[in-house]
């Protein structure tokens, strides 16, 4: 990758992918998996809505990321998981 500007869009694009990828849906429903952005503690954190209620988990940990280290975080857990379906 070259030294692109990494935006918003381009980090959601990815989210969703990498989603796809895991067979979840995006959304705020049980099961749905969402990046929460957050202004006041900065940066992004992939969550998991596990109950009715709207429960949360973080299935790859609570610390958030800025833009740029998000973007490049979910571009590479999708490529492990490419990699890993096309070599068995």
């Amino acid at each position: 990758m070259t030294n692109q500007r990494i935006t918003s869009s381009m980090v959601k694009a990815e989210f969703k992918t990498l989603a796809d990828l895991l067979g979840k849906k995006v959304g705020s429903h049980k099961g749905n998996l969402r990046l929460s952005r957050n202004f006041v503690y900065g940066g992004y954190v992939v969550q998991e809505i596990v109950d009715h209620n709207g429960s949360i988990e973080y299935p790859f940990g609570i610390e958030r990321r800025d833009t740029k280290t998000m973007y490049y975080a979910l571009h590479f857990a999708i490529r492990v998981i490419d990699y890993r379906f096309k070599n068995g």
